[in-house]
């Protein structure tokens, strides 16, 4: 589910499998005066349904279905990086704690019994409508802390260029000074006039290189910026803008004491949504930095870019740091997970960056790590992201 524009307003699409005509008619009489429905007949066509863009907010699953039952399209769905994060409710008259605990395994979140009571199956779904709705606003909220991420970032970076210019302007300014009371006193000989033409030059040239350095720097901050909220479409040369989303985590990384390094063709153009690929890059960094590394480690970050294909993209984002329990693996992209909730943790980074390379990029997400070795993450998606489809 990505995060596009006010979220609270966008309809929420709700898929409805049954392969009971008269149970899917009256879904849908219950459901479409307050959701976007589509239906399908049978596990075939829903999961056809539950790929097409725009892809459904919630799904509700009859079990026993022809061609492909209930379990199998929720299985399916699971497995897929694009759609794993979509809510599964199942609906079934054969409500037994064995079948509930089959589908809670699989992945389902809820389950409806039939026969199917209207106000019960509003209720349900207001309830994770409401969930959906407030992962939504803190979906946001994360876009505007990535936002003040480059804003201290600016700060930060620019800081040095205007220093310099600051100390450039102060010391020519003393040398006028000094020249013009020589010139008063008629005590100007060629030798102090080369002296101070000569610092004067200097002065001047500190500060136009530094000045530009700052334009540079304020121009690509205000185009990250700009990116993350927006969904604009364009052409990136790769490795600056890795450099420049880099560049607005410099503090924080920093005070971290991590070392980054970044391995890319400095001519690769990729034509896509920038900022989609700066909020999976910013939390990914942020990710590694709260919780990769352990205290007084020689701590260090790297993504290098490959080609898998003339058309493909890897984009590997890798840290030396604790790694991550097999165990845990299967769980990072899962909305609200996290281990460091106590410390404010949302468990919402890596859920936002698994949409946005599904849903923004078109393209998959895989994590790999052992405990103790660090942890990688591979981002696969085409140089040229197909355009999405309007809703």
């Amino acid at each position: 589910m990505a995060a596009n524009g006010n979220e609270d307003e966008r309809p929420v699409r709700v898929l409805i499998a049954d392969d009971h005509e008269v149970n899917r008619e009256l879904l849908e009489f219950v459901l479409e005066e307050t959701y976007t429905v589509v239906s399908a007949k049978d596990g075939v066509e829903a999961l056809e349904l539950a790929l097409q863009e725009p892809l459904p907010d919630i799904i509700l699953l009859d079990i026993m279905m022809p061609n492909m039952n209930g379990y199998e399209v929720c299985q399916r769905l699971k497995e897929n990086p694009k759609t794993r994060n979509i809510p599964v409710i199942f609906i079934t008259a054969a409500a037994t704690q064995e079948n509930e605990t089959k589908g809670l395994e699989i992945g389902a979140i809820d389950y409806i019994t039939k026969p199917i009571t209207p106000k019960i199956v509003l209720a349900r779904i207001r309830n994770h409508v409401a969930y959906l709705k407030a992962q939504r606003r803190l979906t946001q909220a994360q876009k505007s802390e990535a936002l003040a991420q480059v804003v201290t970032g600016v700060a930060h970076e620019i800081n040095t260029p205007v220093g310099i210019m600051l100390t450039a302007g102060s010391f020519l300014n003393e040398a006028i000074g000094k020249f013009e009371k020589e010139v008063k006193d008629n005590k100007i000989d060629p030798g102090a006039l080369e002296k101070f033409l000569a610092r004067a030059s200097e002065s001047a040239n500190l500060i136009v290189n530094n000045a530009q350095r700052a334009s540079e720097l304020i121009k690509s901050f205000k185009q990250i910026s700009a990116d993350q909220v927006s969904e604009a479409y364009r052409t990136i040369t790769l490795s600056e803008y890795l450099e420049s989303i880099l560049a607005s985590l410099g503090p924080r990384l920093k005070k971290a004491r991590i070392a980054v390094e970044i391995d890319c063709s400095p001519t690769l153009q990729i034509k896509t949504y920038p900022g989609a690929l700066a909020q999976i890059i910013t939390n990914l960094a942020v990710n590694a930095i709260d919780h990769a590394f352990r205290p007084d480690t020689d701590a260090k970050i790297s993504i290098k870019v490959t080609e898998a294909d003339a058309e493909t993209l890897l984009i590997s984002f890798s840290d030396n740091g604790k790694g991550i329990p097999q165990a845990l693996e299967a769980k990072v992209f899962e909305p609200f997970f996290t281990t460091n909730r106590n410390k404010g943790g949302t468990g919402l980074g890596l859920s936002i960056v698994n949409s946005l390379a599904t849903e923004t990029l078109q393209g998959l997400i895989d994590i790999e790590g052992r405990e103790g070795q660090g942890a990688r993450f591979t981002l696969q998606f085409k140089k040229e992201t197909p355009r999405k489809k309007s809703p």
